[in-house]
């Protein structure tokens, strides 16, 4: 509607606060910019349409052929998806969940974040800040935050993922996984 009217301020508003753009939401805003002799404005939405388009069918690929996900496959996808205004990223899509649920009690399971400081599938750094973000997120400004849960790192020290974890440090991970469960569901300890 605001691309008929040749609102062009409106319009690249609009399309940018679109969560889930499609073809028809798209190809409307591009075809009234262009009517009204926005073309040049159509034509930079157009581009950012076709490389949301190309990312999902390039990530759709690589799946469906079973490519590995290395570092470079996967910094050409983000690359793609953050030129396209889109927000893959856990750390960015952190929410409130009380906010979108008509329970005003609602909030995250109790989470255990697991990683080691050599693992290079989960940098330690990205799991505390992930950390520190969800605490932010759910913690602040809130007088009476219903985040009641507990959401946790353990973070292995000279260790790594795969082939060459000790038996021992297998056990501790296992025992900590299994403890933080047993608390969180309130299971009682028979000595």
């Amino acid at each position: 509607m605001y691309g008929r009217l040749g609102m062009v301020d409106v319009v690249s508003q609009v399309f940018d606060s679109i969560s889930e753009r499609n073809v028809g939401s798209s190809t409307a805003i591009i075809y009234g910019l262009v009517q009204h002799d926005h073309a040049k404005e159509g034509l930079v939405l157009f581009c950012k349409m076709r490389l949301t388009v190309q990312g999902r069918w390039n990530q759709g690929y690589i799946l469906k052929k079973g490519l590995s996900m290395n570092s470079f496959i996967g910094s050409a996808l983000w690359d793609v998806y953050v030129k396209c205004g889109k927000r893959y990223s856990p750390l960015h899509n952190v929410i409130r969940p009380w906010e979108k649920s008509s329970d005003s009690s609602t909030q995250y399971p109790p989470t255990m974040l697991l990683t080691a400081d050599h693992d290079d599938r989960v940098v330690p750094l990205h799991e505390l800040k992930f950390l520190a973000t969800m605490q932010y997120i759910l913690c602040t400004s809130l007088e009476n935050t219903p985040q009641k849960n507990p959401i946790i790192a353990r973070i292995d020290r000279k260790d790594g993922h795969g082939v060459g974890r000790s038996t021992q440090k297998m056990i501790d991970e296992a025992a900590d996984r299994y403890g933080f469960a047993a608390k969180m569901m309130g299971v009682s300890w028979n000595d």
